[in-house]
């Protein structure tokens, strides 16, 4: 996979491929919660898959030896559940420019308190909201079957992820080009739980909302840097330079000439895709 720059690749990211047989890395185990590269593109692919519909991502699962086992979808939001053996994911849905209700949640930028001391994203929380009921009792089942499931998410589908481990935890949890979820708070009740915050060079959202507004990051970033490699809770001064190089190389390489471009790399490191090409090359190395 090369680098994505097309407005289709992150306004549609059901229109890439995803779980291409020769780069599947090894059998997916969601009992590990060391941070894995190969369980990082794994669950960087399930996020990605959570754009597709329903019929395509029970197609793609079984090429993969998973079953779907079961999908959840109200007023814009969505997440699915599949499961293979004893290891099972439960991955929600980035925002989809066709509902207009993941618009107007990601821009609810209240902070509501969920307990003394902590407090979310209002819109983020409601996303949650719509399809939890349904997730808590299916999560349940699988629990008392002695599956583990591993949550995980790109975008608001992250945000959702982080917030549904709050609730119910999980074996771990991996967001990818997540946005802040809450104040420090609800960060420091995480502290705990095995979180990976997967954070994409240059990709704008990730820094949204900004920490004037009361929010923090939750659990531990994972950075990647502008020539794919992986930083564990980088330094302020390893992310000002990696992005400073990560910038001069979109303009070096003239992405942004193609007329399909998004123009700057702030947004292109947010595709999904380029989440799983630079997870992919460390897994090469």
């Amino acid at each position: 996979m090369g680098y994505e720059y097309r407005k289709s690749a992150l306004y549609h990211p059901e229109s890439c491929p995803v779980f291409i047989e020769s780069q599947v890395p090894s059998i997916f185990v969601s009992s590990k919660q060391s941070f894995s590269v190969k369980t990082a593109w794994w669950l960087s692919s399930f996020s990605h898959l959570a754009y597709f519909e329903n019929k395509k991502i029970k197609h793609h699962l079984n090429r993969i030896g998973f079953e779907l086992v079961d999908t959840f979808s109200k007023n814009g939001s969505y997440a699915f559940i599949a499961i293979s053996g004893t290891s099972a994911v439960l991955s929600f849905r980035g925002t989809s420019i066709h509902e207009r209700e993941n618009i107007m949640n990601d821009i609810d930028l209240s902070l509501v308190s969920i307990g003394e001391g902590i407090s979310v994203h209002k819109g983020f929380l409601r996303s949650l909201d719509q399809i939890w009921p349904e997730i808590e009792v299916a999560l349940n089942q699988l629990r008392k079957r002695g599956i583990n499931v591993c949550y995980t998410g790109h975008s608001l589908g992250a945000a959702m992820a982080t917030l549904a481990t709050s609730r119910l935890k999980a074996s771990v949890t991996y967001g990818f080009g997540s946005p802040r979820v809450g104040n420090r708070g609800f960060c420091e009740s995480l502290k705990h739980q095995y979180i990976y915050n997967m954070v994409n060079c240059c990709d704008a959202v990730t820094i949204l909302p900004p920490e004037i507004l009361g929010y923090k990051e939750a659990g531990e970033t994972v950075f990647t840097t502008s020539k794919s490699k992986l930083i564990f809770s980088p330094s302020s001064i390893q992310v000002i330079k990696e992005r400073s190089l990560g910038y001069f190389q979109f303009y070096k390489n003239l992405y942004w000439i193609h007329s399909d471009s998004v123009y700057l790399r702030s947004l292109a490191d947010h595709i999904i895709l380029n989440y799983s090409s630079a997870i992919l090359e460390n897994i090469k190395t």
